[in-house]
C-alpha cells in the first residue's frame, strides 16, 4: 500500500468489548479517506469474530490478533502499521459522531500544510442510562503556537488534550520520525505520559474545532473504573520518572510538568489502603519519601500533603480509602435506585 493513501488512520485496541464493538466500528466504517487498524488484544468473548467480519468485508480495515498485553502495546503496533497522513485513536467501547468526524477529515484534506498535532478541546460523555454530558476545555489553545508554549501556558491546570489520547490527531510522519511510542510498562496514565512526550516535541500545533468523540462513562470493567494495584503502582513509577527529569533549558516548564504528573498521583492515593496488607505496606514504604509529595497543586492535594506531615502517611491513606469506599457505596446505591446515572 502506498504511503498516505489515506488521510487518517484510526487505531482501535480491542479487548473483550463485544457489547459495544459493533457500534464503535459502525460509527466510523462509512467515513471517506480513512484506514482502520484494529488490534485484538487477546479477546475471548466473541469480539475477535466481530473484528474478522469487518476485515473480510472492508478493504480499508486491517486486523491484528495478539495475546493480551494492554492498550499501550496495541497502540504501538497500530502506530507502526499506520499509513495515513494523520493518526487518530478510538477506544473500542466508545464511538464517534460520524458526520462531525467527516468534517474534520475533509478540513484536513483541504490543507496543504501539515501540523504535528491537532488538539481537541471538547467531547461528549454518554452514561449507562443514556444521559449525556458535554465536556469542553476552558483553555484557548489557539493562544500558543508550539507544543512547549502550550505546556508552559496551561500546565498544571486541567487540560483535556493532555489527558485523552483519543481527543487529538497526530502527524504520522512526526510521530515516527521522533520515535514517540507508548511506554508498554504503564497501564494507567499511559495516555498522559505519551501525550506530554508528543507535545514537548511538537512545533506545529493547531486545534480541532468540531466535537466528534463520544466517550462511554462509568463502564464497568474498564481500566478507568477498575484501579488495580498493578495499574496504580505503574502510574506511581511513571510519575517518579518524570520527577527525575531535568530540563536545563526551561526550569519553569520542568516544574509545571512535574506538578502536573504529581497532581494526578495525589488523586490515586485513595486506592492504596484498600489493597492487601503486604502490598499496601510495600507501597507505603516506597511513597513515604517520594518526589511527587513535593508538588501538590490543588487545594485537595495540598491538604493531603499537609496531613501526611502531621498524622503520617499510613493514617492519611486509611482516611482517604475510607472516604472513597463510603462515597463509592453511596454512589452505587444512588445509581441502583436510578437517582443518578453516573
Amino acid at each position: 500500500m502506498e504511503k498516505e493513501k489515506y488521510k487518517v488512520t484510526i487505531i482501535i485496541p480491542v479487548y473483550n468489548v463485544k457489547e459495544y464493538l459493533k457500534e464503535c466500528i459502525d460509527s466510523i466504517i462509512s467515513l471517506k479517506g480513512i484506514e482502520i487498524i484494529i488490534i485484538d488484544d487477546g479477546s475471548n468473548d466473541g469480539s475477535e469474530q466481530i473484528c474478522n467480519y469487518y476485515q473480510e468485508n472492508k478493504k480499508n480495515v486491517k486486523v491484528i490478533h495478539k495475546k493480551n498485553e494492554g492498550p499501550a502495546v496495541a497502540r504501538n503496533i497500530g502506530l507502526r502499521m499506520a499509513t495515513g497522513k494523520y493518526i487518530a485513536f478510538l477506544d473500542s467501547d466508545d464511538k464517534v459522531k460520524t458526520q462531525e468526524l467527516q468534517k474534520v477529515i475533509n478540513n484536513i484534506c483541504k490543507k496543504q500544510d501539515e501540523e504535528d498535532v491537532l488538539l481537541g478541546e471538547k467531547f461528549t460523555i454518554i452514561f449507562p442510562r443514556k444521559t449525556t454530558k458535554e465536556v469542553e476545555s476552558k483553555m484557548n489553545l489557539l493562544h500558543a503556537d508550539r507544543g512547549t508554549n502550550i505546556l508552559e501556558k496551561f500546565l498544571p491546570n486541567s487540560m483535556l488534550s493532555m489527558n485523552y489520547v483519543w481527543l487529538n490527531m497526530y502527524s504520522r510522519k512526526f510521530i515516527i520520525e521522533n520515535n514517540i511510542f507508548f511506554d508498554e510498562d504503564v497501564h494507567l496514565g499511559e495516555d498522559t505520559d505519551w501525550l506530554i512526550k508528543v507535545i514537548l516535541k511538537a512545533n506545529r500545533v493547531n486545534v480541532i474545532e468540531n466535537s466528534y468523540y463520544i466517550y462511554r462513562g462509568n463502564r464497568r470493567g474498564s481500566i478507568v473504573t477498575e484501579k488495580t494495584k498493578e495499574a496504580v503502582y505503574g502510574y506511581f513509577k511513571m510519575v517518579e520518572r518524570w520527577n527525575d527529569k531535568k530540563m536545563q533549558e526551561n526550569s519553569n516548564l520542568e516544574i509545571k510538568i512535574k506538578t502536573f504528573f504529581s497532581e494526578g498521583f495525589f488523586m490515586n492515593l485513595k486506592y492504596i489502603y484498600g489493597y492487601e496488607k503486604n502490598v499496601r505496606n510495600s507501597f507505603i514504604n516506597e511513597i513515604e519519601n517520594a518526589k511527587f509529595l513535593k508538588y501538590p497543586n490543588s487545594k485537595k492535594s495540598k491538604k493531603i500533603a499537609k496531613n501526611i506531615k502531621t498524622i503520617g502517611i499510613k493514617n492519611t491513606l486509611r482516611i482517604l480509602n475510607f472516604k472513597y469506599r463510603v462515597f463509592k457505596n453511596v454512589k452505587n446505591f444512588c445509581i441502583k435506585i436510578k437517582l443518578i446515572d453516573r
